[in-house]
C-alpha cells in the first residue's frame, strides 16, 4: 500500500518536479555550468531537432518491486500539455492531465481533483516534451559543482534553479554528455515534501533526438523504475484527453 500511494507522485516527476522558491539574481549563472547544460542540449540532438517535435506519446512499464508491475502511456503536447495513465489491473487505475491552464488527477486513492500551487507547477513543467530546454529558458541559476566518480563514470556535476523551481543538483556524463541523475525536493501536496532522485539510462534515438528509455525515481527508500517500450513523435492527438473531467 505505501508503493501505491506514491503512484499519483511518479508523473509529476518525468520533468523537474518543482516546488515554489524565491528567485534569484541571474547574476549568479557560472558561465561553464551554464555550458554543460547547453552541451547535454546539444547531444539530445540539438534545438532545431528538437523544435520538430510537435507531441511525444510514451507507452511501457513501471516497475514497483517483485509481484507489483503496471502499463503507462503518457502524451506530451508541446508546449506543455500532459496526460497520463497507469493502470494496475484489477487494482487501480491513475490519471493525470494539464490542458495548458487547469491540472487534475483521478485515482482510487484520492479521488478526482484539481491541482493547484505547487502541484500545478510540477505538472506545468512535466508536460515539456525536452526538460533540458526548460530548465536553460527559465534559468537563474547556475553553480559547478566538484566532479564525482560513479559506476566508471566521471559526472559533471551542476546546481541550478529556474523560475518557480528550487535548487535541483543535474549530474552528466562527462563522455557522452546526457543527463544521468537529478536530485531535488518534490511536493506531495498541501504542506508536504520530500527529496526526491531521478537516474537515467539506455538513451535512445528517435526522429533525431535522443531519450532516456529507462528512468529510476527513489522516493522515501521506495525505487519505481519506468521502462518506455514505445516512444511515438507527431501523432494525432485527440486534445480532449488533457482537459479536466466535468
Amino acid at each position: 500500500m505505501k508503493k501505491l500511494k506514491l503512484l499519483p507522485l511518479l508523473f509529476t516527476l518525468s520533468s523537474t518536479g518543482p516546488l515554489s522558491a524565491k528567485e534569484p539574481t541571474p547574476a549568479t549563472i557560472d558561465p561553464a555550468a551554464k555550458a554543460i547544460l547547453q552541451e547535454s542540449i546539444a547531444a539530445l540532438g540539438g534545438e532545431e531537432a528538437m523544435a520538430k517535435i510537435k507531441n511525444r506519446q510514451i507507452s511501457g512499464t513501471i516497475i514497483m518491486g517483485p509481484g507489483t508491475k503496471m502499463d503507462f502511456v503518457m502524451t506530451q503536447q508541446a508546449p506543455s500539455k500532459i496526460h497520463s495513465k497507469m493502470v494496475i489491473p484489477e487494482t487501480m487505475t491513475l490519471e493525470q492531465g494539464f490542458d495548458g491552464e487547469k491540472a487534475w488527477s483521478n485515482d482510487s486513492i484520492q479521488g478526482f481533483r484539481e491541482l493547484q500551487g505547487a502541484e500545478l507547477d510540477q505538472i506545468k513543467q512535466s508536460g515539456a516534451i525536452f526538460p533540458e530546454l526548460v530548465i536553460m529558458r527559465d534559468l537563474l541559476s547556475a553553480k559547478l559543482l566538484d566532479d564525482v566518480e560513479e559506476s566508471d563514470q566521471t559526472l559533471k556535476v551542476i546546481e541550478v534553479t529556474s523560475k518557480d523551481a528550487p535548487a535541483r543538483t543535474l549530474y552528466f556524463d562527462q563522455s557522452t554528455k546526457l543527463l544521468t541523475k537529478m536530485s531535488s525536493i518534490l511536493s506531495t501536496g498541501p504542506g508536504g515534501s520530500m527529496d526526491v532522485t531521478m537516474s537515467f539510462g539506455d538513451y535512445q534515438e528517435k526522429d533525431g533526438v535522443k531519450y532516456p528509455a529507462k528512468m529510476v525515481t527513489d522516493l522515501l527508500g521506495q525505487k519505481l523504475q519506468m521502462v518506455s517500450t514505445e516512444v511515438l513523435h507527431n501523432i494525432e492527438i485527440d486534445e480532449k484527453i488533457f482537459s479536466m473531467k466535468k
